[in-house]
């Protein structure tokens, strides 16, 4: 019994993680349009920058913690204020594909220029919490995991909240049901474009350090989130944060219950297990396209 609850314990507090990537990813995705696959490459950049700061160069645990996110946040920002725009004022047609070429070119690159940069040593770890653990009965918890778990219910419900009852939500909500309409009702919505990337990368940063304080950070530690973060986001299909975070919990304890009856190999593989069962079932479920926002229209005014 003790080795299910470790097993749930698990499940549940990765599923938390997953659920918090599906929604911050996908708050970006259907609010933009814009597949944001760079999303991972940031998560990576705020641990790799947060570890390597604190382990070469002696920064302070909470400067460093600063200088990760704020690094994932800016380059978030900056890659939809350079990029991205530019394919929206060069080929608004094509901006879904090129923009997806683009984010791969740049994940490709800055995963190169880490390796490049923080070449002192090829992965890095910051022990946040000193490696305490906290126990659940029998079952024990690593610290960390645990703030991790808060961080990501506090989201989800901060999400939510916003989403619903502030007038920031309720124009991000407007700009994915059809941004040429709300920008004709006075919606900034470049504004609110670049707003819901500042909150996703803050998000992915805060994960990618705490990331790092629960195993050792690589440049390339950011690959496997997009996995997790497509499949949450486009099973729920822009339903809300707290919807897709049951989606995000449900699979990560079946990620882990997998793990437990047929090892880590298949494990590994429980994830390309749904999001296989879910492009076989797509014709039932309306396609890709009933996924994005049918209404959209690229913007090509600033």
């Amino acid at each position: 019994m003790i080795q299910y609850g470790t097993t749930l314990v698990t499940g549940i507090t990765n599923g938390l993680d997953y659920a918090v990537l599906g929604v911050t990813f996908g708050l970006i995705f259907f609010t933009t349009g814009r597949f944001h696959f760079a999303y991972g490459l940031f998560y990576g950049l705020a641990g790799m920058l947060c570890s390597w700061g604190n382990n070469v160069h002696g920064w302070s645990l909470p400067f460093a913690i600063i200088i990760g996110i704020l690094a994932a946040t800016i380059g978030g920002m900056l890659t939809e204020l350079i990029v991205y725009r530019a394919f929206d004022r060069r080929a608004p047609g094509l901006s879904l594909l090129g923009i997806f070429i683009a984010s791969l070119g740049l994940v490709v690159a800055g995963e190169a220029t880490m390796y490049l940069f923080f070449d002192e040593s090829p992965s890095y770890f910051i022990d946040i919490f000193n490696s305490r653990t906290f126990s659940m009965g029998k079952v024990p918890l690593p610290e960390v995991k645990l703030a991790t778990a808060i961080f990501c219910i506090v989201v989800l419900g901060g999400l939510a909240f916003m989403r619903s009852r502030t007038s920031a939500g309720r124009k991000m909500r407007a700009v994915e049901a059809n941004p040429v309409l709300a920008q004709t009702y006075g919606i900034k919505v470049k504004r609110v474009y670049l707003l819901v990337f500042a909150i996703g990368s803050a998000v992915a940063g805060v994960l990618g350090v705490l990331y790092s304080s629960t195993y050792a950070a690589t440049p390339t530690m950011g690959d496997a989130t997009i996995i997790y973060a497509f499949v949450v986001a486009f099973l729920g299909r822009g339903r809300g944060p707290i919807f897709n975070g049951m989606i995000g919990l449900a699979l990560g304890i079946l990620e882990a219950l997998i793990g437990q009856w047929f090892g880590l190999v298949l494990r590994n593989l429980a994830v390309f297990l749904v999001l296989f069962i879910f492009i076989a079932l797509r014709p039932y479920l309306g396609g890709f396209r009933s996924m994005l926002p049918s209404r959209r229209r690229e913007l090509t005014t600033a």
